[in-house]
């Protein structure tokens, strides 16, 4: 799909990242919870039940 840019303009920022340039911008931990409210909607979505947080292999809250 297009995303008017933002692709491009998010590997530059990693790039910065990487090199030490600037900070991440997201952590691991951002990318764990992405997936996983993913998972619990199509979960969700498939049972019609709703689904509880944190899970037990949630990452502890820093």
């Amino acid at each position: 799909g297009d995303h008017n840019g933002s692709t491009f303009y998010q590997h530059q920022r990693f790039q910065k990242a990487v090199k030490g340039a600037q900070p991440v911008e997201v952590a691991l931990d951002d990318g764990w919870w992405a997936v996983a409210m993913g998972l619990a909607a199509q979960k969700s979505a498939e049972t019609g039940q709703a689904v509880t947080f944190p899970l037990p292999f949630s990452p502890k809250a820093s």
